[in-house]
């Protein structure tokens, strides 16, 4: 501001006369008044103020009460056929819910509030599954998507018995080109901010439950 004592690119020291639109004037200590396009200045060091300091308190809570984790369930959409998934939850006392979502197989609930609406997990068998998808169903599989990004839900889709590898290699029965199925698994990553996963069917039920469970401990955390 206007009477501070300042330093331009460590060449010109003096005090600050005028702060115009697109200049300043500068009293140097040389007795001359200089005008300095701000365009031409890389580096300006102000000598006429210290350093300040600033003391605020903030709450971080960095533990969560494992107790209140343990009211976290499994929503299982009632379209939702295939068994291993249930079976691993019901082995491990995981509590399950089953109702029709509408986006995903899979959604969580901690207590009374359901996160159905925020997250949820789309399962595929396998490669043929997402292949038939992003063809003959693919304008009520897109619909789906549109709909949790007009939700705001994050959707992990996990599919089985494959990899990036296997799709690139065309190891699976559909027609559809593994170049097109590259194509739109990552366009539907970046379009509906998708996580994909690969993995063998029986890793899958961990995984769903993972996801929900570190969801609902960072919304225990920071909300």
């Amino acid at each position: 501001q206007v009477g501070d004592i300042v330093e331009i690119d460590g060449l010109v020291k003096g005090t600050v006369q005028e702060l115009g639109v697109r200049t300043l004037k500068l009293f140097g200590e040389d007795n001359n008044l200089k005008v300095i396009r701000y365009s031409d200045i890389h580096k300006i060091n102000n000598l006429s103020r210290s350093n300040s300091w600033c003391i605020a308190e903030f709450t971080i809570k960095n533990n969560v009460d494992t107790e209140e984790l343990k009211k976290l369930s499994i929503i299982c959409d009632t379209r939702e056929q295939d068994r291993h998934v249930s079976e691993w939850l019901e082995k491990n006392k995981i509590p399950t819910i089953t109702r029709k979502l509408d986006t995903g197989d899979y959604s969580c609930q901690l207590g009374d509030i359901s996160f159905e609406r925020d997250i949820c997990v789309e399962r595929k068998h396998n490669l043929d599954e997402i292949c038939g998808n992003f063809t003959v169903e693919r304008e009520r599989f897109e619909r789906e998507f549109m709909r949790a990004r007009a939700y705001g839900t994050k959707v992990v889709l996990i599919i089985e018995n494959a990899s990036w590898s296997d799709i690139f290699i065309g190891n699976y029965r559909s027609k559809l080109s593994s170049k097109s199925l590259v194509g739109s698994l990552l366009s539907w990553m970046v379009r509906f901010n998708i996580t994909v996963l690969f993995c063998k069917p029986e890793e899958s039920a961990r995984i769903i439950y993972g996801v929900f469970y570190y969801y609902a401990k960072e919304k225990l955390m920071y909300g």
